[in-house]
């Protein structure tokens, strides 16, 4: 516990900087706790120290020292704090040296483009990332680019995080990147970004090669049904894809009905997120029409996709023919009485339990309700 926090005094040192408090506590806690993850997220050293304690630049190159010749620390978290640009120069510094390292959580830190094409030349040499996590930092279409050049050589990265990072959000699209995605079709090559346009024809194309990758979360792409549709053509071939995030993308009772089709092939898939979308009542129907044949689904997840009565119902009913989904989370939908009171019946008949969905059903006035609980979908690969 002493020797860790002393050599990071000894780095602050070095590099003339004051040792800063809250990554001081975090390393005394951490070392009576002996975890395996450094866990440095901004939201809590603002909450300790006020908002000027959130994590800098300097802050990562003090931890980068720390941490480019231990062994101790498999995951390190860094959410919500100010590293920028400048601060990817040390992570890639880091990347290059550290043996250890699975997983890296670099969340909104205000990186962009210029900061990722420094943070790829640590994540080219390093081979023992799993996971990374990039959501909220605004790299663009380019960065698609970057890390498919990454995910070409570097096979051992499994789940990748690129929600909300402006990937497509602008329509547009540089010279270089249909060259890139041309040159990648023919790899094993694991797939994560989605623009508009023609992209998602490439983007199919390669996942229908994928051999690495096992989650992909892909929030605010604008995906839509199109998208969906050409996801799925590719997804039928894919063997290894068990996580697949779609939530907040536009997509209505059609891309429902291609996804539909894709479970109904029964492929390895486990988790599907389509929260906050707009499958209404046709495209929960369609999707309860299949999960009576399929045995490797275990989450669905369809919050806020303006289902009714019928549609819910629907759903409910299907879970009595299905043995493999466990878990199911409804809540922001449009609950009558109908809706309340068959996900009362299915949680009664204990087909789904009550810590695997996001309701719970009271009574008043001998009228059933539900009632919102914070659940979210249990995923048994993140444990890895």
């Amino acid at each position: 516990m002493k020797e860790i926090v002393q050599r990071y005094i000894k780095a602050c040192k070095k590099l003339r900087q004051p040792p800063s408090k809250f990554i001081r506590r975090v390393l005394v806690a951490t070392g009576e706790s002996f975890t395996d993850e450094l866990i440095l997220n901004g939201s809590e050293a603002e909450r300790a120290y006020g908002s000027s304690a959130r994590l800098t630049k300097r802050d990562a190159t003090a931890i980068c020292l720390l941490l480019e010749n231990d062994t101790s620390f498999h995951v390190l978290r860094l959410r919500c704090n100010n590293i920028s640009n400048e601060g990817t120069k040390w992570l890639a510094k880091l990347l290059r040296k550290t043996m250890t390292l699975r997983e890296i959580d670099i969340t909104f830190n205000g990186i962009g483009p210029s900061g990722l094409e420094t943070l790829i030349e640590g994540l080219l040499i390093n081979e023992t990332l799993s996971c990374i996590r990039m959501d909220d930092n605004k790299i663009g279409n380019l960065g698609g680019v970057l890390f498919a050049q990454v995910l070409q050589v570097r096979p051992n990265i499994q789940a990748l995080h690129l929600s909300n990072t402006d990937m497509g959000i602008e329509g547009e699209s540089s010279k270089g990147i249909p060259h890139a995605q041309e040159n990648c079709l023919n790899r094993p090559l694991p797939v994560f970004w989605l623009t508009r346009g023609n992209s998602p024809i490439h983007m199919g194309r390669l996942l229908q090669v994928n051999k690495g990758l096992t989650e992909i979360h892909l929030q605010k792409c604008a995906i839509a049904d199109f998208g969906v549709t050409r996801l799925v053509d590719a997804l039928v071939h894919n063997t290894t894809l068990r996580y697949l995030d779609l939530g907040c993308n536009r997509i209505g009772r059609d891309g429902a009905k291609e996804l539909a089709r894709l479970l109904g092939r029964n492929t390895v898939l486990q988790v599907l997120d389509l929260c906050f979308n707009r499958i209404e009542d046709d495209g929960a129907i369609t999707l309860s029409h299949v999960l009576p044949n399929n045995t490797s689904l275990q989450a669905l997840a369809i919050r806020s996709n303006c289902i009714a009565g019928s549609g819910l119902c629907a759903l409910a009913n299907a879970l009595y023919r299905n043995d493999a989904l466990q878990q199911l989370y409804i809540w922001g939908n449009r609950f009558d009485q109908s809706a309340c009171v068959a996900i009362r019946d299915v949680l009664n008949a204990k087909r789904l339990q009550q810590g695997n969905t996001d309701v719970k059903p009271y009574v008043v006035d001998s009228m059933t309700h539900l009632a919102q609980l914070n659940h979210d979908v249990i995923y048994s690969g993140h444990e890895q």
